[in-house]
């Protein structure tokens, strides 16, 4: 007989698996879980950021893997690679891996589950394309970024061709438009302590993010 190997992702998804069981089968068919990798951010109810990867999902929740400590019961926020922001709360963690319970209006979750659906039926010479758009962390990590004459050192949290995560002492507001490096243009998306994530203005080719050159300016002006 087969047994499914003890690790905390299994164990997560044993729960994941329970929870969908209890639902009644109308929901189930609505709302069907799928086994989905993305990349993402948690953001935990003392406000620090962590990657994480989602293991599979449905509009209802989702088992996520991430190396932070979790805890039952408290409040999350996840930004999933394509997805967008989720929030919820964590019904169950053991060590590298916790399963969340998600907090939507109907409207949301219809969206939700539509945006899902998209993504798994994606053939495989699409997919491939979508996973440019995954997160990664370059080898150098040294960034600068600048709010009109004001630029900055910056270490990168995490990057992909629609945006970067930045730790920098660089003072940003939400929606206000800065430059990382040479000339990558975005906008605050959000904000985290020591730092924020950009949404680049439009897609950074694979190459310039491999090369990783363009995430610094050559300026003499930048401060500590």
């Amino acid at each position: 007989m087969t047994r499914t190997a003890d690790t905390p992702v299994a164990r997560i998804l044993q729960t994941v698996l329970r929870l969908d069981a209890d639902q009644d089968p109308a929901t189930r068919r609505m709302y069907p879980r799928h086994d989905l990798r993305l990349k993402g951010r948690c953001m935990f109810e003392n406000m620090s950021e962590h990657p994480c990867e989602s293991v599979n999902i449905s509009a209802t929740g989702l088992a996520v893997a991430c190396s932070h400590p979790a805890r039952a019961g408290a409040r999350i926020v996840i930004y999933l690679d394509r997805l967008g922001r989720l929030e919820g709360s964590i019904i169950r963690a053991t060590n590298g891996a916790f399963a969340v319970t998600l907090t939507n209006s109907v409207r949301k979750r219809l969206k939700l589950a539509s945006q899902i659906e998209h993504l798994v039926s994606l053939p495989a010479e699409q997919r491939i394309e979508h996973r440019m758009n995954d997160r990664f962390v370059p080898d150098d990590r040294i960034a600068t970024v600048a709010h009109g004459k004001d630029i900055r050192d910056a270490v990168i949290i995490d990057v992909s061709r629609t945006g970067i995560a930045l730790k920098t002492t660089l003072s940003a507001g939400l929606g206000d438009t800065v430059v990382v490096g040479k000339r990558l243009f975005g906008r605050v998306a959000r904000q985290f302590p020591g730092g924020f994530a950009i949404a680049f203005s439009v897609p950074v080719p694979e190459s310039i993010l491999l090369e990783g050159k363009a995430f610094v300016a050559d300026d003499d002006r930048i401060a500590a």
